[in-house]
């Protein structure tokens, strides 16, 4: 949930777990199901060191994920899956809930840089939805962060900017110099 923002759902409900863990995914996508909310859609990872990171695609795990995830027959025991998950964070002492993890992803997409429409599809909503709702959550701390990243980048800017200057003006004089010896050689 933390790396595609995935509603909790949508890794209960028939997960094409073979495609997550199979060679030919090379952008290490996870194809969410037909049957969800918002229909078929395959989601990029919004922090893609975190698929090594947190061992995403441990077989034993993804063996585990397979039988519990795969293993409901009504929408009833589907319900059921998605309690048990909240149910482990709160046994955990996970101080938020499941779905705040989907949240996270739509306001780290924002501090990462990424383009709307590329979030909201991602995500799995419109670009209304991700403007209206889910940044509902981007509060004073994220707005900090996102100040401080244009004003870092806004400086490295001005950095290059001055070296860039410094650097044409050093090609002009060497320039120049090169005309002057080139002279003086013909002379």
């Amino acid at each position: 949930m933390a790396i595609y923002g995935l509603r909790p759902r949508e890794i209960f409900n028939q997960p094409d777990l073979e495609w997550l863990m199979s060679p030919e995914n090379k952008y290490n996508t996870f194809k969410v199901h037909e049957s969800n909310k918002t229909g078929y859609r395959e989601v990029f990872p919004f922090v893609p060191e975190w698929i090594e990171l947190f061992d995403l695609k441990n077989k034993k795990c993804i063996e585990s994920l397979k039988k519990f995830a795969l293993s409901w027959n009504t929408p009833q025991q589907l319900k059921s899956r998605i309690q048990i998950n909240s149910t482990n964070f709160l046994n955990a002492k996970v101080p938020f809930a499941p779905y705040d993890l989907r949240h996270a992803c739509a306001i780290r997409a924002h501090l990462q840089g990424v383009p709307i429409k590329a979030a909201a599809d991602n995500l799995g909503h419109t670009v209304d939805m991700h403007t209206n709702v889910y940044q509902q959550w981007f509060g004073l701390e994220n707005r900090r962060k996102a100040f401080n990243q244009t004003f870092e980048t806004i400086n490295e800017v001005d950095v290059l900017k001055d070296e860039l200057n410094k650097a044409n003006k050093r090609i002009a004089e060497l320039e120049l110099e090169n005309t002057r010896l080139r002279l003086n050689s013909i002379k």
